[in-house]
């Protein structure tokens, strides 16, 4: 029988090198924090010999979530945008990724500063109650740059415009500690008002990968920095913050058996809105937790200015084939995700608690790999934490369109 790459490249041999690839299928997917997602997605792909990995790329999507409420079946999440990806530019030396959002979301997590906040079997929170949700919505402008300096080595930069309109609900964990105030009189938690934001970044990247949507082989690290000056936002919001990420992608059996690591840290400063506080880089926020980050954890479980988080995921891709004209390729995963948090650079055991506190999660799941640009990927995840919110079920679901990393 032959080898998995072996048939992998005789598919491959069978692409035409000048194609449009389209991608449209029904997003009915979604995940245990937001509930089932239902819409639709659309991509397609330029592909032209001299341009790697493509010509262009672009994608649309508009989907809303369904969940179970407290007063019956509610729409917590809606989520609309239109991103391209232009590499290839100025004799290959220039890619753009501009990209136009809007997102409503009525529960958004929220249980405090640092890793010991509340504990909701401690607190006895029922698993439905709203004392830990918040509301936001706004619309959002992006445009992100890499600027080739050498071979596999970029600069990246960018600049992101928001507007923001956070709202609480009645005797919730974001409300109490809004009206909180520290000593000399500074706010306890910083933008929950409507404001904008208008956030630079700026950084480094060295990327070997094989291929950007299947990785089997390479590396790849970012080192970035990024600012939002409060002059922009009207709402005293001056911070920034400093990003790193590394990964690496080593191949056990070509590239039907890869392991990939990654190690990445986020360290923020000045006053940094509370919802910030949960997310890590600037160019593509990472959830501390959830489906990018500690999956099993609720998204927007913990709040800190630093963050490190770790992964190690043994990926493996079967034997490719064909339907309707389309190319497939199935595949599964298992993954150990873990981190910790930190609410401030100050030794706070009342925020931070006093042991080694490092969170964790672990899970496989199903993959997909439809034409060159798409990663299906179904992820089932067990935290420990997780029986705090479903002790029925202490599983994380998450479905998403590309790998976590």
């Amino acid at each position: 029988m032959a080898p998995l790459s072996a048939l992998a490249e005789e598919q491959e041999e069978k692409v035409d090198p000048d194609r449009l690839e389209p991608t449209i299928f029904p997003a009915i997917a979604g995940n245990t924090d937001v509930g089932v997602l239902l819409g639709a997605l659309g991509m397609l792909a330029k592909f032209e010999e001299g341009y790697d990995p493509y010509r262009w790329k672009g994608a649309a999507l508009a989907v809303f979530s369904l969940k179970q409420g407290p007063d019956g079946i509610e729409s917590p999440a809606h989520n609309y945008f239109v991103k391209f990806d232009v590499p290839g530019l100025a004799d290959g030396r220039l890619r753009l990724f501009p990209s136009v959002s809007f997102e409503r979301k009525i529960t958004e997590r929220y249980f405090g500063l640092g890793n010991a906040s509340m504990n909701i079997k401690n607190g006895a929170v029922p698993v439905i109650s709203r004392q830990n949700l918040y509301k936001m919505s706004g619309p959002q402008a992006r445009l992100n740059a890499w600027i080739k300096l050498i071979e596999h080595l970029h600069v990246l930069s960018g600049i992101r415009f928001r507007y923001l309109m956070p709202s609480t609900y009645d005797n919730s964990t974001l409300q109490r500690d809004m009206n909180r105030t520290l000593p000399g009189e500074d706010p306890y938690i910083y933008g929950t008002r409507d404001h904008a934001a208008l956030q630079f970044a700026l950084g480094l990247i060295y990327d070997t990968r094989d291929h950007e949507t299947c990785t089997s082989s390479g590396m790849f690290h970012e080192l970035s920095f990024r600012l939002t000056p409060g002059a922009v936002t009207d709402n005293d919001l001056l911070f920034g913050g400093a990003f790193f990420n590394t990964r690496y992608y080593v191949p056990i059996e070509n590239d039907s058996l890869v392991l990939a690591f990654r190690l990445l840290g986020d360290f923020q400063t000045g006053t940094v809105p509370f919802y910030e506080l949960s997310n890590a880089g600037g160019f593509n926020s990472i959830d501390f937790s959830g489906s990018k980050g500690i999956r099993g954890l609720p998204m927007g479980r913990y709040h800190g200015k630093v963050k490190v988080m770790g992964t190690v995921e043994l990926r493996s891709m079967l034997w490719p084939f064909s339907i309707l004209g389309q190319r497939l390729r199935p595949g599964f995963a298992f993954f150990v995700d873990s981190g910790r948090i930190w609410n401030d650079y100050e030794y706070n055991p009342d925020l931070d608690g006093t042991g080694i506190g490092i969170k964790y999660g672990f899970g496989l799941g199903p993959r997909l790999q439809w034409g060159e640009t798409v990663m299906i990927r179904f992820d089932f995840a067990y935290a420990p934490e997780a029986s705090e919110f479903n002790p029925d079920l202490p599983i994380g679901i998450y479905m998403d369109m590309k790998h976590s990393f």
